[in-house]
């Protein structure tokens, strides 16, 4: 689906971000590798940009790479993988409050909160945000 909307309309970041992020998540890394090219030459400070470039990172391993991306964006979204990256160095507690960050900036994120509360392996909380979101 976004591979068709990505030809309909090669130039929409949103599209190429929506691309990159399923890639990773599939994962295609070398299809996301080539959507993050193509939004760094196009849009390279934008937080869609950082944010294919700081999950590439985090889904190879390199976490202290995806903090220091994370971290270099405008948006609330900087709390959103900090809280991802701090989590995969083990240092929870800063994971902990990027995560209360992200809620006191941003609490219509309620499916971004879930999911990160998932990924920490929080069950209860992330459904409880994930509810909200419905």
């Amino acid at each position: 689906m976004y591979r068709r909307a990505a030809e309909a309309d090669p130039l929409s970041i949103s599209v190429r971000a929506n691309l990159g992020i399923a890639c990773i998540n599939y994962p295609l890394l070398g299809e996301a590798e080539e959507q993050l090219r193509y939004l760094q030459a196009i849009e390279p400070d934008s937080d869609a940009t950082k944010t294919i470039q700081g999950w590439l990172a985090l889904r190879k391993g390199n976490a202290n790479e995806a903090l220091d991306v994370f971290l270099s964006m405008a948006s609330s979204h900087r709390y959103w993988g900090a809280c991802f990256a701090y989590f995969d160095l083990g240092r929870q507690a800063e994971s902990d409050q990027a995560l209360a960050d992200l809620i006191e900036t941003s609490s219509s994120y309620t499916y971004q909160v879930g999911g990160a509360y998932a990924y920490q392996g929080r069950v209860d909380e992330a459904f409880d945000w994930l509810d909200r979101a419905l």
